[in-house]
């Protein structure tokens, strides 16, 4: 584009002034001695208006102040079909007429069509009646790429608004050659950029003798390119000019200051705006210049400024967004990006630098296995041409256990070990937000760094982040360097556009390389002198060559900006080494923006949560149980774990889910994607019951017994249920149950685990009084004898775990609601029985609810634990209306110390949250913890992740959240998603949470009850076996020494013959733990990171080991057979 400033001055004088400084005297004069221009022939192109010094013809004729009304965003004028009296107006508002115009700039177009370019030169004038006498306009004139500015002189007075005849006159021309305008559609744009109105007279464009000069608004304009010539590297400059002959022979030359001079001839040029490439020698400071051009017997001289360059480097990651489903079917997405792989092995072939990405091993797993090339792709991947990143898949951070975040990379860990395939990368799509410990995981992984294409629907985010590399720490201080894109993850195309088989002509590709590189500097900050692009393809698109090819064709015709492929790491690589002190840090967690529509589907979510839990249980027994009965189920734990992260990959149905959720394409993938769930159910359950049964055979009591088995690092007390020899149910007090080992009860010490009906209202033990509101069951008073406390807060308008059915949500922005009003119900109509069984106390509510069936709701205290259970179970009755579930918990505290569980690591709603990140709702693993100096609550959910604060979800973006009362709600449903998501949900589904009080708590002492609520002791009946060996009654496996420890899993190694310990620092300190191992062989022992690499040896001395543990961070020790 070219710019220039023309400035009409009362009494005809004109000054000329480019935005570089101003045209030589000569140039200036000329144009004076034309005050006049001949029209070829009286012909005129177009005109609006009469030109007759008044605006009576054009719209709103003396009515300015309805300018707002009737012409909000400008006017546009198509010549031919336009009606001055209807589609232009008289008075064009500057951004300084807000008050009778609206804010900002208001264009007016005028559209005309050519069926073929003139040749000749052309006059665009436009006659004004008269402009604001007290806030004179800057008016911008831009001709398709062309652009001047004009300033005009105040005009006379404000009556000229209404009497046209009060106006003093004023004319813009502007001149152009053929070569500005093209065949078929053109447009002229006027907008007052500066200072108050403008009133027309006419417009017209019309052929006229000849312009002023041959060359016109010359400049030399700085560009970002280089190019390997014969006589070395050399810098491209532009030789900017408007030509107006045709065929005309242009003579460039540049001398610069330090001795340096080039002359070129450029032959047969158009008219038309012109960037004269000229190549300097590279300049690495600013130097004063002097252009010269000649056209003819017409020079052109000026003094310029030569500016240095960056060499740029443009790094591409191109990849195609995996969404598992969506788009179509699960199976033909595997087939769409197979087939994606196959035309990356043929281009790699054909283009030697270029590149390929897969954003998840998934794709590479599906590739090995199923693919058509398989060696090809493992070379390839091998050699880095094809990328692996380290996510499974993108997947839902905040609804993965602490042990499924790490599962969710480990199949990058397999590949590397397995074939050298790495990337040192992981790469994230779509989902806008994941939890603050995801640099921990991909650290233990060693992974160093993130490539991360965001989505910011229904979601915030911190612009400043935009393009920017920052490393991000977690709370154990783990960093990982991450590209973060601005809301998309397509960036690659870019360069290439979005053609298929497009052009890879250089020329086109010049102004996107331009635009990217602009981009980059509009930023805030960016010192760096590489860019880089995310992604290429969006969800589940086939991909082709045009890429590589505009690519290969680009890195032949300039030096720089060179364009790279890469696999991310590469480029991250490159800014670590040569900016490390321009690279921010930010610590904290961007929330759980998209994972509120895993309640579409509460009873899947519900048995896939479960099912991690059950899974971290059964590995741990199954690595009691040796490595013969390991390496048989290994491919079973493999699959179940599979099942669990694909459950939790973001794609949850059909782009048109909510839409149309009877759609054959809707049902279709809702029935795979139920699948994950149900099977993880099932595979947990089959493994724990096989390990717990392997367990138990080693074990042959002389009388009928039953064996418990503790998940957990410290010993635990408490009841368990279990069938006896005659299918009844019985019931027992595990007490003492060593950690991570088992205890043998006989079973002539448990009882009949049957009810018995008993009198009152009023729950009672040692530990807390409970009573119950008549009008709804829910708990209206929780009262903690030790601390003589009441806990629930009659403040609120909720009782303790009472049903919220909310309607209402269909104005929300994409999907959700939005401040509206919602139509709030619960239960009532309750039928209260107390039940008396075996060590504790329940109260069951049998209510009416709204929108379900049936509501029961059962609250079980205990006589030796202080703990209080809620089990919900209803049966939802089904609808599309918009919809939320929650079951409220309205603790009494005021502003209270908020802390839950996220994986590995623990936050403090708002204090922890990075800006933008999202605090309308929470996902819970094990605990949530509400303190003051008084008391402290740990609540868990051992059924549905996501929760709220203080109220529950009304729409209304929370950018500072207030935790100024201590309500937490259980948000176990709802259908607000537009898309993906489910639109429906309906049948029996049961929601249990649990708490437990003291004076103080922390986050160990926190997990351990939310890990005792959420991975229960394992009972079995064992059969006697009267003349057997008894093995002993009591065995502790791994006892684990450490305050503010806890072994977070005990597994069978993957890549070794050995066993995993992997511990957990809950309380902020670094610290040494000391592991006793007891009946797990092992020669040596090593500390490992999760991906099991050897950091080193660890000293192993009678049983115990030595573990050094930082603050907040996972241990991983290697017990090597």
């Amino acid at each position: 584009m070219t710019c220039t400033i023309i400035a009409l001055r009362a009494g005809g004088q004109l000054v000329v002034r480019t935005l570089k400084g101003l045209l030589p005297i000569a140039a200036i004069a000329s144009i004076l001695a034309l005050p006049a221009i001949a029209f070829s022939q009286g012909t005129v192109y177009w005109q609006i208006g009469k030109c007759d010094g008044s605006w009576a013809e054009f719209g709103m004729a003396g009515h300015q102040q309805d300018y707002k009304r009737d012409f909000p965003g400008g006017a546009t004028f198509e010549v031919g079909k336009g009606d001055p009296a209807k589609n232009w107006v008289y008075v064009q508002p500057g951004p300084d007429d807000s008050q009778w115009a609206g804010e900002g700039e208001h264009p007016f177009e005028v559209v005309f069509d050519l069926d073929s370019v003139p040749v000749g030169p052309l006059l665009l004038q436009i006659d004004l009646v008269d402009v604001s006498p007290t806030d004179a306009p800057t008016m911008r004139v831009r001709v398709n790429d062309t652009i001047r500015f004009f300033e005009l002189e105040p005009g006379t007075s404000s009556d000229s608004l209404t009497d046209p005849a009060k106006g003093r006159k004023q004319t813009i021309r502007m001149y152009l050659a053929g070569g500005f305008l093209t065949k078929g559609r053109n447009v002229v744009n006027l907008t007052i950029t500066k200072g108050s109105y403008a009133l027309y007279d006419c417009i017209s464009m019309a052929p006229c003798d000849r312009t002023p000069h041959a060359v016109e608004d010359v400049s030399l304009r700085p560009t970002y390119l280089f190019k390997d010539t014969k006589d070395g590297l050399r810098q491209i400059v532009y030789g900017a000019l408007d030509l107006y002959p045709e065929h005309a022979t242009v003579h460039a030359e540049l001398a610069g200051a330090a001795g340096w001079r080039v002359a070129k001839d450029f032959e047969d040029l158009s008219s038309g705006r012109h960037n004269l490439e000229i190549e300097i020698p590279p300049v690495s400071k600013q130097e004063a210049g002097r252009l010269k051009i000649s056209v003819g017997s017409e020079v052109v001289e000026k003094d310029v400024e030569i500016l240095p360059q960056k060499r740029w480097k443009i790094y591409l990651a191109p990849s195609a967004h995996f969404d598992y489903g969506y788009t179509a079917a699960q199976d033909k997405v595997m087939q769409i990006h197979r087939a994606n792989v196959d035309r990356a092995i043929d281009w790699c072939a054909k283009y030697p630098g270029s590149g390929w990405n897969l954003e998840g091993s998934f794709i590479a797993e599906d590739y090995i296995e199923n693919g058509s090339r398989r060696d090809d792709f493992i070379r390839l991947a091998k050699s880095g041409r094809l990328g692996v990143m380290g996510f499974f898949a993108s997947e839902l951070t905040g609804i993965c256990s602490s042990e499924g975040l790490s599962r969710a990379v480990e199949y990058y860990d397999f590949l590397d070990h397995k074939y050298g395939i790495h990337s040192d990368c992981a790469m994230q799509n779509d989902v806008p937000s994941m939890v603050g410990t995801v640099p921990m995981i991909l650290r233990e992984h060693g992974i160093k760094y993130l490539s991360w294409g965001t989505n910011w629907v229904r979601a915030g985010a911190d612009v400043d982040l935009v393009r920017n590399p920052f490393y991000w720490e977690a709370s154990d201080g783990s960093k990982v360097l991450v590209y973060w894109s601005g809301g998309i993850y397509f960036e690659s195309l870019e360069i290439s556009g979005f053609d298929k088989n497009g052009s890879d002509d250089p020329a086109l590709t010049l102004p996107r390389v331009n635009k990217t590189i602009d981009s980059y500097l509009s930023r805030k900050q960016h010192p760096f002198d590489a860019v880089y692009l995310h992604g290429a393809y969006c969800d589940n698109v086939d991909n082709d060559d045009t890429l590589a090819r505009v690519v290969d064709k680009w890195n032949a015709t300039y030096a720089y900006p060179k364009i790279i492929f890469c696999r991310g790491s590469e480029y991250l690589r490159y800014i670590e080494k040569h900016f490390p002190d321009s690279i921010r840090t930010v610590k904290g967690d961007f929330g759980v923006w998209w994972e509120d529509g895993v309640a579409s589907s509460a009873r899947e979510t519900a048995d896939a949560r479960v099912a991690e839990q059950r899974l971290v249980t059964a590995e741990k027994l199954t690595s009691l149980c040796g490595p013969q009965f390991a390496s048989q189920v290994r491919d079973d734990f493999s699959r179940a774990w599979k099942n669990v992260l694909l459950y939790n990959e973001h794609t949850w149905g059909a782009f048109c889910s909510v839409d149309d959720p009877q759609s054959p394409k809707t049902l279709e993938q809702w029935v795979v994607k139920k699948s994950f769930a149900d099977k993880a159910r099932d595979l947990s359950g089959k493994l724990l019951d096989g390990a717990m049964n392997k367990l138990c055979a080693g074990i042959r009591p002389k009388t009928d017994s039953v064996v418990v088995f503790n998940p957990s690092s410290w010993p635990r007390s408490e009841r368990v249920s279990f069938l006896d020899a005659d299918g009844k149910l019985r019931t027992l007090l595990a007490d003492a149950v060593p950690p991570l080992g088992y205890k043998v009860f006989p079973v002539a010490k448990a009882a009949p685990d049957s009810p018995k009906l008993d009198s009152g209202n009023v729950l009672d033990n040692r530990y807390y009084t409970i009573k119950f509101d008549p009008a709804t069951g829910a708990v209206s008073s929780l009262y903690d004898k030790q601390l003589k406390r009441e806990l629930v807060d009659p403040a609120q308008p909720y009782k303790m775990n009472q049903y919220l059915y909310v309607a209402g949500g269909k104005k929300g922005s994409w999907g959700a609601p939005a401040g509206e009003k919602l139509d709030i119900s619960t239960q009532s109509n309750p039928v209260l029985t107390k039940l008396t069984m075996p060590g504790r106390q329940i109260m069951r509510a049998v209510c009416t609810a709204a929108n379900a069936r049936s509501f029961i709701s059962e609250v079980v205290i205990y006589d030796d634990c202080k703990r209080i259970d809620f089990t919900n179970t209803l049966d939802k009755v089904e609808t599309t209306d918009k919809e939320a579930v929650y079951f409220a918990f309205p603790f009494a505290f005021r502003q209270p110390n908020v802390r839950l569980e996220i994986p590995d690591g623990v936050i403090r709603p708002e204090a922890d949250q990075l800006k933008g990140a999202c605090k309308n709702w929470f996902c819970a693993q094990q605990f949530v913890t509400l303190a003051d100096q008084g008391a402290a609550v740990t609540w868990t959910a051992i059924d549905s992740p996501l929760i709220t604060f203080g109220d529950i979800n009304r729409g209304n973006s929370i950018a500072n959240l207030k935790l100024d009362n201590g309500s937490v709600f259980a948000y176990v449903m709802n259908n607000y998603w537009f898309t993906n998501y489910k639109a429906s949900q309906g049948g029996p589904m049961t929601f249990r949470f649990a708490i437990t009080s003291a004076r103080s708590a922390t986050d160990a002492s926190a997990k351990r009850f939310g890990e005792s609520a959420q991975s229960p002791l394992v009972a079995r009946l064992v059969r006697a076996v009267p003349a057997a060996r008894n093995r002993p009654t009591v065995n502790s496996f791994v006892d684990l020494a450490g305050d503010g420890l806890i072994v977070q899993t005990l597994r069978p190694a993957r890549f070794s013959n050995g066993t995993i310990v992997r511990l957990r620092e809950m309380n902020g300190r670094n610290t040494a733990a000391t592991l006793r191992i007891s009946g797990i062989q092992y020669s040596r022992a090593f500390l490992c990171n999760i991906a099991e690499d050897r950091l080193r040896k660890l000293d192993a001395k009678n049983g115990s080991i030595s573990v050094p543990c930082r603050a907040f961070g996972l241990a991983t020790v290697l017990l090597e057979r």
